[in-house]
């Protein structure tokens, strides 16, 4: 899923991250500060990222309910009971909220009351979903599938060889996803139809980024990955010191990538070399956040971190009370929502 930028009702306050917590609860944080201003509980982990659209905080939790939430207040407006683990992350468009779990169902964004559902028949939950145009894109076991986002209908499927861990980003007509069969795939989006493939050592288990001409992806044999978009050469690959299942936010001409080792990188774009690197106590499955300068980030060590984009120097944590697998969103005070990962302008 590529970097989030919407708008919605300016907030009356500082900008504010919304991330979710293993501790079951869905947290905003005043963005400056570090500050908790509410928390709703969920009565599950809250693994997946939330969304904000036209005034409310969309999330789920691992125990299968999804709920909109308020923004200023975290007054719940509507749940629904998804009869999955919402493990995976939602997306807001044309009015209209798209879930996926065992099933992929679209809802009415103010209303919660369903528009359509396709069943599946999966025994576990596989990516988020990614629409671009009138096609949502998501992964299924080893396959990715393309639907129509109006009627639910199945369009076209792709198979690799092993499990898809990642979630699809589509650029220019063009959708990338790595698979555990070691290579990253660049699929046509009308047809399914390769482009080109890039294999890699390893399983690729971080979802790739697209950002000015390239291609940027974390994998299980601890490198992140750049190549160019149109032919998929290898451009440079960056080594951490664990598996990378962060996906990699490209902004200030740095990739910021967490990994597995504690550590937040931000890599220079064109040389691949360490630009700077923080500890953040734990794991990083979070993808980082960029906005206003900011870094934000999660760790297993029950914090949401805040760092300067430009040099690393930590501006605050707030800890929750268990892991932060969840990507921050931020709502800006102009109203603009921006959230990992991605290209950030």
């Amino acid at each position: 899923m590529a970097c989030s930028s919407e708008s919605t009702p300016s907030p009356d306050t500082n900008a504010l991250v919304f991330v979710g917590s293993d501790d079951a609860h869905l947290y905003a944080i005043d963005a400056q500060t570090g500050q908790k201003k509410w928390a709703f509980a969920t009565n599950g982990d809250v693994s997946s990222s939330p969304i904000v659209f036209d005034g409310w905080v969309y999330a789920g939790s691992d125990l299968g309910r999804f709920f909109a939430v308020d923004v200023q207040r975290g007054n719940l407006q509507w749940s629904v009971a998804t009869q999955y683990s919402m493990a995976t992350s939602p997306i807001a468009a044309d009015g209209r909220i798209y879930l996926r779990g065992q099933d992929v169902y679209a809802y009415d964004a103010k209303t919660g009351n369903p528009i359509w559902g396709t069943f599946r028949g999966g025994s576990e939950p596989g990516s988020s979903v990614v629409k671009d145009g009138t096609s949502l894109f998501m992964a299924e076991s080893e396959t990715l599938i393309a639907y129509d986002a109006i009627s639910g209908s199945r369009l076209w499927s792709f198979i690799t060889d092993n499990n898809i861990q990642t979630v699809p980003v589509v650029s220019n007509g063009v959708v990338f996803i790595g698979s555990n069969d070691t290579i990253l795939y660049a699929l046509g989006a009308a047809n399914g139809k390769s482009k080109w493939s890039f294999r890699a050592s390893a399983a690729i288990v971080g979802s790739p980024t697209v950002a000015n001409g390239r291609v940027y992806f974390g994998c299980y044999d601890d490198q992140l990955y750049a190549l160019d978009e149109q032919t998929g050469k290898l451009l440079w690959r960056y080594a951490t010191k664990s598996p990378i299942f962060s996906s990699p936010t490209v902004a200030n001409n740095m990739v910021y990538v967490g990994s597995m080792d504690g550590n937040l990188y931000a890599v220079d774009v064109q040389k691949g070399t360490t630009a700077w690197s923080t500890n953040v106590g734990g794991a990083v499955f979070s993808s980082p956040t960029v906005a206003n300068g900011v870094v934000y980030v999660g760790s297993t060590d029950n914090g949401l971190y805040a760092f300067d984009a430009s040099d690393g120097g930590k501006k605050w944590v707030f800890y929750t009370q268990d892991r932060v697998r969840s990507s921050p969103c931020v709502l800006t005070t102009q109203g603009h929502v921006i959230r990992g990962f991605g290209n950030v302008q």
